[in-house]
């Protein structure tokens, strides 16, 4: 079969756990035998012509500013490019910003990783928005619902988003199917972890919690870190790193400031791939605060595949993978004292780590990005032509 992935970005060139799926799952299909299209936006003016990766074929797109004749302007350009297409091409819309993009084509799907006005809300971190914000998500929200209407088929990532999707779009909907998502496992291993940790710095008794986030109202990013400075004051060997970048950079760096724990917590901005597996296997354990619209978790698979355990908030998908493994290392949502209570207990010696070859043989045995691509061969094969 042929596909089209439309996305706003391509991993490793966007971080983004969006981006990242689209990615592995777009390479699994290519082994499958598939013919693989992603097509993305440029990130810059000068930036050169997309080449093949992974066995699928790279599209760039031309990037504006944002702004609705600009938007327009955009989606008449994707149009022409999928003229050129085979006319087997099945689309697959993975953003509601494509939602009018082949509207002609009856053969498309989209792949749901998020709620566009949803997310877009909770950057307000509970304010009231405006009647102009308000308005903006109303749109964003009909963009969305028609999108989905047109598919032929709606996959999502966790069991949350196929439970949530009705409700936030009460209307009917094409058949909703979870196919899950995976981790690889060739790429996220155990390596040697005291070496690691002495290269770079840290002591045979620092507790190394990691958050990898982007930096955005809904992780609960301040949360953790107020939690953080409440601990440090009876373990003073915590330290908090947080890799990821994001809108809230300068919130939290002001906050670190304001709680005086420049020397305990690091906002390390944008990690390589391979800086990221270093940092899953020196951290004690990683730690996923979401307060709101969890989607999976990627980053939660991939620290389990390093051997590294996770907490997490009882949220999304969060709640989906950890629950049947290791549910003593849920807190509630929304609540630094949740997230204070937890690692005092840890670093108390009241709560045990499972082992790290517990925490790489669950990744294995349930996060396999081929039984994904797998899930969706076999959903995309029963669509109407």
């Amino acid at each position: 079969m042929r596909f089209l992935f439309l996305t706003l970005g391509w991993h490793p060139e966007q971080t983004g756990g969006a981006f990242r799926y689209v990615a592995e799952l777009g390479e699994r299909l290519a082994v499958r035998g598939h013919h693989v299209s992603i097509l993305f936006p440029s990130q810059t003016p000068d930036q050169g012509p997309a080449t093949s990766s992974n066995g699928s074929h790279l599209i760039r797109f031309q990037k504006r500013a944002a702004s609705y004749w600009n938007w327009k302007q955009e989606i008449r350009e994707i149009d022409l490019l999928l003229a050129h297409l085979p006319s087997d091409t099945i689309v697959i819309q993975c953003h509601a910003y494509f939602s009018h993009v082949a509207r002609a084509r009856k053969q498309q799907a989209f792949l749901f990783t998020g709620p566009w006005a949803e997310e877009y809300l909770i950057r307000f971190r509970g304010e009231r928005p405006t009647i102009m914000q308000s308005l903006h998500a109303l749109y964003m929200r009909r963009v969305e619902k028609n999108a989905l209407r047109r598919s032929s088929r709606i996959f999502t990532i966790s069991k949350y988003y196929q439970d949530h999707l009705p409700l936030w779009h009460p209307t009917r909907l094409p058949h909703i199917q979870m196919i899950g998502a995976g981790v690889n496992l060739k790429r996220f291993l155990p390596l040697e972890r005291n070496d690691l940790r002495a290269m770079n710095g840290l002591n045979p008794s620092d507790f190394l919690l990691l958050a990898v986030r982007r930096l955005e109202a809904r992780m609960g990013l301040d949360l953790l870190i107020q939690a953080v400075g409440a601990v440090r004051k009876r373990h003073s060997n915590l330290k908090l790193w947080i890799a990821g970048s994001g809108a809230e950079e300068q919130f939290l760096k002001r906050q670190i400031h304001t709680l005086s724990l420049e020397q305990s917590v690091q906002l390390m901005g944008h990690v390589t791939e391979s800086q990221l597996v270093d940092l899953y296997n020196m951290a004690d354990c990683s730690i996923v605060p979401s307060i709101a619209l969890e989607g999976f978790g990627l980053s939660s698979v991939e620290s389990l595949a390093c051997g590294t355990p996770v907490l997490a908030s009882r949220q999304g998908g969060s709640l989906e993978i950890l629950n049947p493994f290791s549910p003593q290392f849920l807190f509630e949502p929304g609540s630094s004292t949740a997230i204070e209570q937890l690692l005092s207990t840890i670093l108390n010696g009241n709560l045990k780590f499972p082992s790290r070859e517990q925490c790489r043989s669950y990744a294995q045995q349930n996060f396999s990005w081929e039984k994904v691509a797998a899930e969706f061969e076999m959903g995309i094969q029963i669509l109407p032509p």
